[in-house]
């Protein structure tokens, strides 16, 4: 069972794959960092030529939690102590990160990864956890560094995550649902509109809530104004991935776009409902 390192944020052609024992290893003895977002990433994934990216994403045999809502030890452990993995807190007080160790591995065939994160995420949830819901399957973690809040590190020793048991639970989704236009409602008028509320909304910045935020204009785009994949991925990258930190690649755009269709809860056409209304988008 391997995961991927890499030795910064940027350099993600840098990477190098290592074992889970000694990957743990490195989180029981974090080191020394200056600010938030210095330091090595991790996946619990590995990829070809360790490049990180969905394009070369193989698969996963770990599935990772951004828990940056508040949440204490106990609870953490109440939630995840009956399977095997770890959880360590990241450098802002109450904000954890968990790695649930899978009975097989995943791929992105049949959105496996997608799904089975999707089981792992209802099961916090249900213990009154709120992970971040919008991470892709090349999604890097920072690794615990020393100078932000106390450090505190868990490793659970129970069972590995059942795949075919979450895969059952999440069956692979239907496709979206077509938007009833109204014939005076022609693409490039939603087009407008749709560019117009785009800019409006706050770019992606790693390590304050980047994936909610490029999450949150897939939504808009996709499900808000029911745009097609194609034309909501070209605002993405015209408007919103300029102006984020760091840019999106193509493939990652991509899979926001099938994640805000599948998960997100924007009713369709609700945007370009509210502008026909005259109301502002």
């Amino acid at each position: 069972m391997k995961l991927t390192c890499w030795p910064d944020l940027y350099r993600t052609a840098e990477g190098h794959r290592i074992s889970l024992a000694a990957f743990q290893a490195r989180l029981r003895a974090p080191k020394e960092q200056r600010t938030k977002n210095a330091g090595p990433r991790w996946a619990g994934a590995v990829f070809r030529d360790n490049y990180c990216d969905l394009q070369h994403f193989i698969e996963a045999s770990v599935i990772a939690l951004d828990i940056d809502s508040g949440a204490t030890r106990a609870q953490i452990v109440d939630a995840f102590g009956d399977f095997y993995g770890f959880a360590y807190t990241t450098w802002t007080a109450g904000h954890w990160l968990v790695g649930l160790v899978l009975d097989g591995p995943v791929t992105l065939v049949d959105e496996e990864h997608s799904r089975v994160l999707r089981a792992a995420i209802a099961h916090a949830e249900q213990h009154g956890l709120r992970p971040e819901y919008a991470q892709s399957a090349a999604h890097r973690f920072a690794l615990p560094r020393l100078g932000g809040a106390p450090y505190e590190y868990v490793e659970f020793t129970g069972a590995f995550v059942d795949v075919a048991a979450a895969l059952e639970r999440f069956p692979k989704p239907a496709p979206p649902p077509k938007v009833d236009r109204q014939a005076n409602d022609s693409r490039d008028r939603l087009l407008v509109r749709a560019s117009r509320y785009l800019e409006k909304m706050p770019p992606a910045i790693s390590g304050s809530g980047g994936h909610r935020a490029t999450f949150a204009a897939a939504c808009a785009l996709v499900r808000g104004f029911g745009l097609e994949p194609d034309d909501a991925l070209a605002l993405l990258v015209e408007i919103h991935n300029p102006l984020c930190a760091p840019p999106w690649s193509l493939p990652e755009l991509r899979h926001k776009i099938k994640q805000a269709h599948q998960r997100g809860r924007l009713p369709f056409g609700f945007l370009a409902e509210r502008s026909r209304d005259g109301r502002a988008a």
